[in-house]
């Protein structure tokens, strides 16, 4: 992992994982996605050859490592830090296979750990997203991108799925679920909170109001 200068183009500094944890022999782990709260602090989201998934925490003018948080088992595809970067919000793939000890389908239950949000000094995870199955598979669900208002009040997500989903941050209530014709690759709040925007494979940017889909939630 390398964090470079965007006005001179220059590498500054190289974080380095341990070897061990590679992917493939003489590499390190695979980073799937990183964030940077101001210039201090850089997250990672990572997986290695023994199927673990780990999210560090570096201090971004050392290149030392923080902390380790252990994420669940379908890892993390992107994170974003909240405002003030006290909390880290992650999100990736979860899968539930088979039933339960009463027969129960458990494709049809929700899937609480695909979306987090983490106490980045204890380590310690605040809140989980509920969200559904991809149509596709039913019985995964994959977030392929997340994004914070500039208020830290609102998340929203792109899924594979083809949903958009909305949540209050702290208390984790779906706000709304929208959609789009095929896959979301990606969201992004506009710098006021009132707007945000996602892109799909359905080859189409949407803008969205937010006071206009809470208005239609009443």
């Amino acid at each position: 992992m390398r964090l470079w200068s965007v006005e001179s183009a220059d590498l500054i500094r190289e974080f380095e994982f341990e070897q061990s944890e590679g992917v493939g022999t003489g590499r390190g782990p695979r980073v799937n996605c990183v964030a940077m709260q101001g210039n201090e602090t850089i997250a990672s989201g990572s997986s290695n050859l023994g199927g673990s998934h780990i999210i560090r925490l570096w201090d971004a003018k050392t290149g030392q490592a923080l902390k380790e948080i252990e994420s669940p088992k379908g890892g993390v595809n992107a994170m974003s830090f909240l405002p003030g970067g006290r909390q880290l919000l992650t999100g990736g793939r979860s899968t539930k296979r088979g039933f339960t000890q009463d027969g129960r389908d458990l494709s049809s239950k929700e899937f609480r750990d695909s979306v987090q949000l983490w106490n980045v000094e204890s380590g310690k995870c605040l809140v989980q997203f509920n969200g559904v199955a991809n149509p596709a598979s039913g019985d995964s669900r994959s977030v392929n991108d997340v994004t914070v208002s500039s208020d830290g009040r609102l998340i929203s997500t792109a899924e594979r799925g083809g949903t958009i989903e909305i949540y209050d941050t702290y208390t984790g209530d779906r706000i709304s679920s929208l959609r789009h014709a095929g896959e979301v690759h990606a969201v992004k709040f506009s710098g006021d909170g009132r707007r945000f925007v996602s892109l799909g494979t359905d080859l189409t940017a949407l803008v969205w109001d937010i006071n206009e889909i809470r208005e239609q939630q009443k």
